[in-house]
């Protein structure tokens, strides 16, 4: 079992997701001005570490999806809705000719578990150093970590009004970090309690 709280202290960060998302990879070196011509916010102007909120529409503005946008240096992860992941990948697919762009659904790969609260950032960074400061992150600042031995692409994300941080992980480490995350500190909680 997890290791609980001390009983007199109210746990301050929480796991769980608010609703299903996944993720596609976009690397080469025409990643961002492929996307520029695809998406609403500024692709190009993003730098190693940024990201942003973005949308898809079509030529008459009618929302495709919405998706968040994250620069790595070497390759943009898009996260979308779980529900639309497999359509954007193919509209993604049909819209590349002869640009430097690979593209992967990583849906079956990578897994997204979710912290939220006013202690998260400080719980993190109680894991990683690479987390230190992790609570002054502007929205989607990025960054790859080691945290118990695996690698993790760590995500300011703050869906609930307070501090939030998506940990993209390899599906198969994905349950021992959730524990490892139980155990310092965050209390696992369904969507209606999110």
């Amino acid at each position: 079992t997890p290791a609980q709280p001390a009983p007199d202290t109210e746990p301050a960060a929480f796991l769980g997701e608010i609703a299903p998302r996944r993720a596609i990879a976009v690397a080469g070196r025409d990643r961002a001005s492929f996307l520029q011509g695809l998406l609403t916010n500024d692709i190009v102007a993003l730098t190693p570490g940024t990201g942003c909120y973005a949308a898809w529409l079509t030529a008459q503005g009618r929302m495709l999806t919405d998706l968040v946008v994250l620069e790595s240096g070497d390759m943009i992860l898009l996260d979308v809705p779980a529900a639309e992941c497999a359509a954007t990948f193919a509209r993604l697919d049909q819209f590349l000719f002869s640009e430097d762009v690979q593209l992967a659904d990583l849906s079956g790969s990578l897994l997204a578990v979710w912290i939220h609260g006013i202690d998260a950032g400080a719980l993190l960074a109680r894991l990683s150093d690479g987390c230190k400061g992790a609570d002054s992150w502007p929205q989607h600042r990025n960054a790859r970590v080691d945290l118990g031995g695996q690698s993790v692409v760590v995500a300011r994300r703050d869906q609930l009004g307070v501090p939030g941080f998506c940990l993209y992980v390899g599906s198969e480490a994905g349950e021992a970090l959730k524990t490892m995350l139980a155990e310092a500190g965050a209390a696992t909680v369904d969507q209606a309690v999110l």
